[in-house]
Formats: C-alpha cells, structure tokens, sequence
C-alpha cells in the first residue's frame, strides 16, 4: 500500500471522515468524487448538473481551533530566535523555528483554524430531487463513485503524516512570524513557516480555505435487476462506511 492510501484509512479510522487527499483540492456538497489508492478526484457536481441549490446545515465550530489526530499522537517544540539548539540541526541560529515530530507507523496530524461544519440537511430528498431531473442513469452509473452529503471547511490547515515511526518535520519562521516560548497549536504553524527537512516516505500540507475532511454516500443496488425492481425504486443512497482492501 502507498502513503496515501494507508494515511486514508488511518484518518477513516480516527476520524469517521474520509481525508480529501491532498488535503489543499477544493471539495463541495453535491461533488461526485473517485478514488484512485488515496487521493479522490472530482468529476461533476451532482447538484449543478441537476439544477438543484443545496442549502446547507452549517455549524461552526466553537473552539477556534480543530484539530483531530491520529491515535499514537505527535509532539511539537519550538526554537527561539537567536539560539542555537541540537534539536533543530536544519534552522540556523538567527531563525524560531519549530519541529513536528509524528509517534508510530503511518501517523498523522491535522489541525484546522476557523472550521465549520457543512451537511446536505435530508440525503434522501436530495437523491428524489436528482432522480426527478433524469440527469443520470442509475443502472449505468459506476458503483465506484462517491457523492459527497458532509464536508469540514477551515481557514487555515496542516496535514503531516509519515510512514515510519518518529518521523520529524523542520519548519523554519519567516522573520515577521513571531513564536514564543509556548508550543504553538498546529494551525498557528500553517502560514508563515518553511519546511526545511523531512523524512523519506512523509507528506506536509499547509493551506488557506482548504476543505480536508468529508462524508460521503454511494448509489446501492437494492434487490434483483429487472423491470419490476426498477419501477419499485430499486436505488438509494447509503452512507459509505468502512471498506474491504478489494474495494480499492
């Protein structure tokens, strides 16, 4: 399995949100989406091609900041400005800097500033909406796609990940970002601040307006394939949970 796809099912697992890999591609309620090992592609919007408006439930969160996690954790510290410290042997004396360091085999971190929640309000009459359109055919379409009912939006986000255990990310300050003594949350450090070391086998995403984590639903076959079971409705949308490795 690849980073990509091994870090997904970390963040399925830890979050019951699939992770919108890479994390910066922006992602709507009503996309239909496609999996290729970890990363998702967006093919149209469902809701635009039906001429639908999707008004959405929308809940900002109360704490500033969200930030889900992998489950073995991660750990920050910080550099002053004008003191050289072992610990950080890739930013130079002059810089702050701060270093993310990942705990156990493909681990990850995300933090989101400014997030909201974004939800289709019924999926169900959503999905009457679209079949009263005749924008799509149920029995041609490709059981493969996802349609996308729930998204988390933020201001501001950092992703890292690795997929060996330890793994430590360098970010050196830009002169006018100011870092304190105090360990900073993960979204203070995703404006600002350049990666100046890695590890092999690791990804870092920062980014503003990005869309990382979302739910989505897909087209289920329900009964046998004829006529009678068509005109019965034989199609409906399901949440998409957990899945098989031969899924993929």
């Amino acid at each position: 399995m690849g980073l990509a796809k091994e870090i997904s099912e970390q963040v399925r697992r830890d979050t019951s949100h699939y992770l919108n890999y890479p994390p910066g591609q922006a992602l709507n309620l009503g996309d239909v989406v496609v999996r290729d090992g970890g990363t998702w592609t967006v093919i149209f919007n469902l809701a635009d091609r039906a001429g639908i408006a999707i008004k959405p439930v929308v809940s900002v969160v109360t704490d500033a900041v969200y930030s889900p996690t992998s489950s073995r954790g991660y750990d920050v510290s910080v550099k002053a400005k004008g003191k050289l410290d072992a610990a950080f042997p890739n930013i130079p004396k002059a810089s702050a800097g701060a270093k993310i360091t990942l705990r156990g085999e493909y681990a990850f971190a995300l933090s989101m500033s400014g997030p909201s929640f974004e939800r289709i309000d019924d999926v169900g009459r959503f999905w009457d909406e679209v079949r009263a359109k005749d924008v799509i055919n149920s029995w041609t379409w490709p059981l493969e796609r996802r349609i996308v009912t729930s998204i988390v939006k933020c201001e501001n986000v950092l992703f890292v990940s690795s997929a060996s255990g330890e793994s430590s990310f360098e970010l050196e300050a830009d002169a006018e970002v100011a870092l304190g003594p105090a360990v900073p949350d993960l979204a203070d450090l995703s404006a600002g601040l350049t990666l100046k070391s890695t590890m092999e086998g690791s990804d870092l995403f920062a980014g503003r307006g990005a869309t990382p984590l979302f739910k989505a639903y897909r087209l289920k076959l329900l009964g046998g394939v004829g006529p009678a079971s068509f005109d019965e409705t034989p199609h409906r949308l399901e949440d998409y949970g957990p899945e098989p490795d031969d899924e993929y």
